[in-house]
């Protein structure tokens, strides 16, 4: 009776580590399943390059953001569908996010071309994941911000400029003084002059 009640037991015991270990299989995968729904569907372009800046996947966001194929740019260097004036600082941004401590973030913009050759600006999150056994590399969250940007330089040029003509209005020609005389303090050989020009019936 004794060795059967032991046994009972330890049959128990091994359906119950069974049980557990489903679960826990059942809980990991639909947690991984859950991740690539929210990867697959973000708007944001997720992406992983190697230390080298290679691409080695990217999200389906980067066909919306860039026109571009996903699948066809792994294995295609990031630095090539920069702008041209942003190939260098992009390179530098990405190097310095590889060598900084593992799972540390970099924050920095840059501008890369879409395939019609149109420019869009990028908000760029790199986490260092070189030497992670899952990622072994930087994990890029890239959010367009080109239409951010175009609205605030619109309502720069509004702040500075009168509607009407488009010309400079006061608050920048303060502005361009105030530098002027900045430069002036600094530099006791630079020249600064205010020019003053009536224009008869200028309204008419």
């Amino acid at each position: 009776t004794a060795l059967a009640s032991i046994a009972s037991f330890g049959l128990a015991l091994v359906r119950i580590s069974s049980i557990v270990s489903s679960v826990q299989t059942t809980t990991e995968q639909a947690g991984e399943d859950r991740f690539e729904a929210l990867v697959e569907h973000s708007s944001d372009v997720i992406g992983v390059v190697d230390r080298e800046g290679m691409i080695r996947y990217v999200s389906p966001a980067f066909r919306t953001a860039l026109a571009r194929d996903p699948e066809a740019h792994v294995g295609t260097a990031l630095r090539r569908l920069a702008h041209p004036d942003d190939v260098a600082s992009l390179t530098t941004h990405l190097y310095q996010a590889v060598t900084r401590p593992l799972q540390s973030t970099s924050h920095f913009e840059t501008r890369l071309l879409a395939a019609d050759g149109t420019i869009r600006a990028f908000e760029v999150v790199a986490a260092n994941l070189v030497g992670d056994g899952v990622v072994d590399g930087l994990a890029l969250t890239m959010r367009d911000i080109t239409d951010r940007k175009a609205l605030a330089a619109e309502l720069s040029h509004q702040a500075f400029h009168y509607s009407l003509t488009g010309l400079a209005n006061r608050a920048l020609f303060a502005d361009r003084v105030d530098h002027a005389l900045h430069l002036r303090r600094r530099d006791p050989e630079c020249s600064v002059a205010v020019l003053f020009v009536d224009l008869d019936d200028f309204k008419a």
